[in-house]
């Protein structure tokens, strides 16, 4: 009997030995999946999407440093800035913890928050702008005065991930009914019935407002579409005598700031107050004027919050025309 009861106690004893471990391992993966903790790091890292990282540096370092020497209480020593070529790259970084905040705009700040990476924290005024929207624009003896005036004809947007000048547009067209067709080149052929469009970035070296007006201008195409600032910086007194604006958008904040999700709730209030105050001292100025040519942040609004989620909702919309994926602008 004595023998009988060693050997069960040898034997269980063996199987808590070797259970032991699977369990601990169950219990950890669980947690890493699941449940992972913050690791303590003693930098705030500002997450920049570009294609051109030396510039996303030299425009976002100053304010990484301004936040960091503002956030010394919560054990923060340095400001970093990492640098994603798009969005799904940017996510992976949240998902990883290697990004703490960004300012981006509407879809992407969308996108971040419905993968419940990042939360929308502050409004961000850039160039003394709180918001924007598309303006629809084509030369006055065109006889283009909506868009039922376009059927047939051919516009151009920016590129495929541009807000102002294509995602809203795009939206807005394919909401009201219109049918929109990619062609390859201004001389394309369009089906009837529909409205072509090509992305200026994709024919032209120097895809950009410029040439979008210049296109436009020269009747090259029927119209084109871009941000209502940037109808005020780029297009010329005189060019803007021979043109006309046939349709406008919903205004959209012009960016926002998020902080990743599990970021500590203490640092991401003292990341908003400190980003809140940025524009009351001369340092602080600076380092937002180097940052997008951003004046200041404030409250993002229940009216923008809704704002964001009813265009973002939108956006499968848009899935058969572009793929998804890749690009940096941030019109």
């Amino acid at each position: 009997m004595t023998l009988i009861l060693s050997a069960v106690i040898r034997i269980t004893g063996l199987v808590c030995v070797t259970l032991a471990p699977l369990l601990l391992m169950t219990s950890s993966s669980y947690a890493n999946e699941e449940h992972a903790i913050e690791p303590q790091r003693s930098s705030i890292v500002l997450g920049v999407i570009s294609s051109k990282p030396k510039k996303a540096f030299k425009r976002s370092q100053q304010l990484a440093d301004y936040l960091a020497d503002h956030l010394q209480d919560y054990g923060i020593t340095s400001g970093e800035v990492k640098v994603a070529k798009n969005l799904d790259q940017m996510k992976e970084l949240f998902r990883t913890g290697q990004v703490d905040l960004i300012s981006e705009t509407s879809f992407s700040a969308y996108e971040l928050k419905e993968a419940k990476l990042a939360d929308m924290i502050a409004r961000q005024w850039k160039g003394g702008s709180k918001e924007y929207y598309s303006i629809f624009f084509t030369r006055k003896d065109r006889g283009i005065n909506s868009f039922d005036d376009l059927l047939g004809q051919i516009i151009v947007f920016e590129d495929h991930r541009s807000t102002s000048s294509f995602l809203i547009p795009a939206i807005t067209l394919l909401e009201s009914g219109y049918d929109l067709h990619k062609v390859s080149s201004p001389r394309d052929n369009v089906p009837p019935g529909s409205i072509g469009f090509f992305f200026s970035d994709e024919v032209s070296r120097y895809g950009d407002e410029t040439n979008m007006m210049s296109w436009v201008h020269n009747k090259i195409v029927a119209a084109s579409v871009f941000s209502n600032l940037d109808w005020v910086e780029e297009v010329p007194n005189n060019i803007k005598s021979q043109l006309v604006i046939f349709h406008k958008s919903q205004p959209q904040p012009r960016a926002i700031m998020l902080t990743r999700s599990k970021l500590n709730e203490d640092l991401k209030k003292a990341i908003m107050l400190t980003l809140f105050n940025a524009h009351s001292n001369t340092t602080g100025k600076q380092a937002l004027m180097a940052f997008k040519s951003t004046s200041k942040f404030d409250v993002l609004t229940p009216q923008d919050r809704n704002s964001i989620d009813q265009l973002g909702s939108k956006l499968e919309l848009i899935t058969p025309l572009v793929s998804h994926t890749s690009s940096s602008k941030q019109k």
